[in-house]
Parts: C-alpha cells; structure tokens; sequence
C-alpha cells in the first residue's frame, strides 16, 4: 500500500525542497538538535569548535550566516527568543533560532534524521493532546508510508512557497483521487483486514495533521 523506505523519503523531500543543498540541511538538522541556539553556536559547530558529536562538513562562518538568513527566510527556521546587549554605544539583538513546523520539521526529512520513531515531530510539539496521540500511533512506517505518497504528488518546489500538512494533504488528493476512492470504497465495506487497519491508522495521522496546523495557526 505504501513504501516506507525511508531512503526513499529523503529523495522526495529534496525533490520538494529544490532550493535547498547538503549545507542547508546539515544547518536544520544542527537546530532540531541543539535548538533553540545562536547562530553564533552553529557558526562554532561547523568549524569544530562545540563539543561533539563533530559536524559531518566543515562550513565557513560567513556561509552558516548566508545559509541561516536563507532558511529564516523563507520560513524553514524561525526566532523563539532573543537577548539584547549593548557595549558602549552599541546596541544589538541575538535571535535563538529553532526549526519551524510544519515546513522546517518537513524538510528535516530531507536529511540522515531517522522517522521510524517520530521523534522529529515529537520534539518540535508541545506537551497535550497532539503529542501524545502521536505517540500512541503504533507505528512510525506508516508516516514514512503516507509521507511518501504525500511527496510524491509535489510538483512544485515548495522553497520559497507557505507549506502546511493540510495543503499537502489536499494537493496529494487531487493527484490520486483514483486511490482515494479505493481507500474510501474499502472504509465503508465493513472489513477489518490488514490494509483496512493501516488506512485506520493513516486517517488517524491525517486527524493529527490537521491538529498540528491548527494549532500552529492560535499560536
């Protein structure tokens, strides 16, 4: 029904994400696990200078600063706090960035992260029902699964484009509305075999999509 080769998501999300290279990547993958964090810090990470585990690319501080204005930009990371100084005259602001959701915790996808354990969506949703019914979905292939077939329907490069799980989910439904059927026709048969399970369970993370959209949106 789905291919939960995780491997294969990589490949669909860069294809969704084309504006974004190896280094931009290796920067949200820095902020989902260090996060929220300077700039300063990642700038130090990529050079070698935090303590490990050591960065997989050494990246120059002018380019981290590049590639961190890139993804702020275009809403793939984001400020959640920030400290004011002064030195003399001299004011300035330090933003702590972390990884946006849904559409930075999206491209996450396109790294080495793995998603078997929804860890990645785990992390970036706060304590309540959201999470803890993420948490009782009984198995991370299936997000992988759905995922796939999500990408796969992108046409577009989603770069510099707004990204919610709900305009994803449509757009996937307009590009399969043969399968779609299918699931609906096997939804209303009655039977409970494997398949019917298993599109339980993704209808189940289409409900928790939707959730995490509208709370990002009261937010």
């Amino acid at each position: 029904m789905f291919d939960s080769s995780e491997k294969r998501l990589k490949t669909n999300v860069r294809k969704a994400f084309k504006g974004l290279d190896d280094q931009h990547y290796a920067i949200l993958e820095f902020f989902h696990r260090k996060g929220p964090a300077k700039k300063f810090r990642a700038s130090r990470y990529f050079e070698g200078k935090e303590p490990p585990p050591k960065p997989k690319q050494k990246i120059p501080q002018a380019t981290v600063y590049r590639k961190i204005k890139y993804l702020e930009d275009r809403n793939f990371l984001t400020a959640v706090s920030s400290e004011r100084f002064k030195r003399g005259k001299v004011e300035w602001q330090v933003d702590f960035l972390k990884v946006t959701l849904p559409k930075g915790i999206l491209a996450l996808l396109g790294t080495d992260i793995s998603v078997t354990a929804l860890q990645v969506f785990e992390k970036l949703l706060k304590p309540g029902k959201i999470s803890e019914a993420f948490r009782n979905i009984s198995s991370g292939k299936n997000l992988v699964g759905l995922l796939n077939r999500v990408f796969e329907s992108v046409n577009d490069d989603l770069t510099d484009k707004p990204v919610t799980f709900d305009t994803l989910l449509f757009n996937f439904t307009m590009n399969n509305p043969e399968y779609v059927m299918k699931m609906l026709e096997r939804a209303n048969s009655g039977h409970k075999d494997e398949k019917m399970k298993l599109l339980e369970e993704v209808l189940k993370l289409v409900k928790l999509f939707h959730m995490v959209d509208s709370e990002q949106e009261s937010s």
